[in-house]
């Protein structure tokens, strides 16, 4: 059973993507922080996370994922 008011959902095969690629980010940022890798060759992980948060939210947005959204939409005449 899936609670909406609590339960994260996931619509599409786009969005499970950008979750599993933020989570692998992530994991490869607190692998390099755990190992000492400087700070700021940690954030590049990081910022590859944020941008999987911004795909799902709209925010990050490249061009073939419109191309891919547009694809599935009829454009009236």
């Amino acid at each position: 059973e899936i609670d909406i008011s609590s339960d994260a959902v996931v619509s599409d095969a786009r969005q499970y993507s950008a979750l599993l690629r933020g989570a692998d980010a992530l994991t490869r940022a607190i692998g390099a922080l755990s190992s000492g890798v400087s700070l700021d060759l940690c954030c590049i992980d990081i910022e590859d996370a944020m941008q999987c948060l911004g795909e799902l939210e709209g925010r990050e947005v490249g061009e073939d994922i419109v191309s891919e959204i547009f694809s599935k939409f009829c454009v009236g005449k």
